[in-house]
């Protein structure tokens, strides 16, 4: 079975590492590498996502670099976090 897809309306929804610039879809390999129907359910999906937004571990997503669909916003969080990040999530935000 393939895994699910999640998207966001659009890019001025959100600006995170885990979410591609252009299609808006969410990364979800963070936590689910292999889905597995009976053990993922949608609600497993929705607490990810809240995660996604609430941790850091999925901003920085240290040793998963390459999980990260918007290399500018990984940019972005670990070295112009006050001059950039916080700017561009606030435009999300507003």
């Amino acid at each position: 079975m393939a895994r699910p897809s999640v998207h966001f309306l659009s890019s001025k929804h959100i600006f995170h590492p885990l979410v591609h610039p252009k299609t808006n879809e969410v990364n979800l390999d963070f936590d689910f590498v292999n889905w597995q129907p009976g053990k993922h359910w949608a609600i497993t999906i929705l607490l990810s996502i809240k995660k996604m937004v609430h941790l850091e571990q999925y901003y920085r997503l240290q040793g998963k670099e390459s999980l990260a669909w918007n290399k500018e916003a990984l940019d972005c969080y670990i070295n112009r976090f006050e001059e950039t990040f916080i700017e561009r999530v606030g435009q999300c935000v507003s």
